[in-house]
């Protein structure tokens, strides 16, 4: 359950007095690395608070709480006209030196987005065409700006654009699903996808995230459409990527556009490893110097977000010596 502080919510007589339609949640970070402490996301809020007239969201996202600013269901200033006049709540991802502080505010990112989408029936289906969970980056994508967040932020802390797509539309640890066969198909549970390898010569694990479901192909190719349709939020074992298809069984292809997927590659990217000693992170994978005030624990996992020099990023850079893949 999340925390809300209403500590630096602003007065009734400020902020815009408009009543927002309930189309989208606008994921933001804060972009700020100047501000990366323990008390990173009381100060975002004290100084947005502060600082409304200039640009301000409904809330803060902490490793501890979340904090409210402007009053969720009226329109804020945080992604420009008409994003703002449709987003009756915009949330920011605070930033943290300390992975294990990144990792708790990311959690209460996710479950506030949840809260709050179930309180104004706004899918839970990121940066798609309609109403639904949009980044900042797709707002500038799609209606107007030039702000890129929250997935630079993310992929240094280790979670993917698939795994924040994941987390909003099934939650963190979700419960597992029902396994069964279809068709030579190969389906998983979602604990599977979050967490854990594939084995069976599968390269991969894909979740459905279109509402009605996933279209199945009989090879690569719009032109290939069966009357098969895979349902959503079922996740599936991946055989086989060509362009912008996902094998899943014989003559049984998914399109990207309607789903998320995990690929392991040889580079890492995208396993989940758990570490085998107790480490500090560094902050390059040259660095002798350790983030964080206290080390991460041998045992916990953690998602890779990318691969260099014999050094993966899971929110800091830690050898492949010190990790195993799960």
């Amino acid at each position: 359950m999340v925390k809300y502080d209403y500590s630096y919510q602003l007065a009734d007589n400020q902020g815009d007095s408009r009543v927002a339609s309930n189309q989208y949640i606008i994921a933001h970070d804060t972009g700020n690395d100047n501000n990366q402490g323990p008390d990173s996301a009381q100060n975002e809020a004290a100084y947005m608070r502060n600082n409304w007239t200039v640009a301000y969201t409904q809330a803060i996202a902490g490793h501890d709480r979340v904090y409210i600013v402007g009053s969720p269901g009226y329109v804020a200033y945080g992604a420009g006209s008409p994003a703002n006049e449709r987003s009756p709540y915009q949330i920011e991802l605070a930033h943290y030196a300390d992975p294990a502080l990144a990792r708790s505010a990311y959690v209460n990112y996710v479950n506030s987005i949840r809260d709050y989408a179930a309180k104004y029936g706004i899918p839970l289906v990121l940066d798609g065409p309609d109403n639904g969970i949009k980044s900042h980056k797709w707002v500038s994508d799609n209606l107007w700006g030039d702000h890129q967040d929250p997935y630079g932020y993310l992929s240094r802390i280790g979670i993917s654009k698939a795994q924040f797509a994941a987390d909003l539309a099934n939650g963190i640890g979700a419960s597992n699903k029902p396994v069964d066969n279809t068709g030579g198909a190969k389906q998983v549970d979602f604990n599977a996808f979050n967490g854990s390898r594939p084995l069976d010569g599968s390269i991969g694990i894909l979740w459905v995230t279109k509402p009605g479901g996933a279209v199945v192909y009989s090879k690569p190719g719009t032109g290939n459409k069966t009357k098969d349709y895979k349902q959503q939020a079922s996740g599936w074992l991946v055989t086989r990527v060509e362009g912008n298809y996902y094998q899943i069984a014989t003559n049984q292809w998914l399109a990207a556009s309607d789903i998320v997927a995990r690929i392991y590659a040889d580079n890492w990217t995208g396993a989940t490893v758990v570490l085998t000693r107790d480490l500090y992170p560094t902050p390059t994978p040259q660095s002798h110097v350790g983030l964080g005030s206290k080390p991460l624990p041998k045992g916990s996992q953690w998602l890779v977000g990318e691969y260099k020099d014999g050094h993966i990023n899971i929110g800091g850079w830690v050898s492949t010596k010190d990790v195993q893949v799960i």
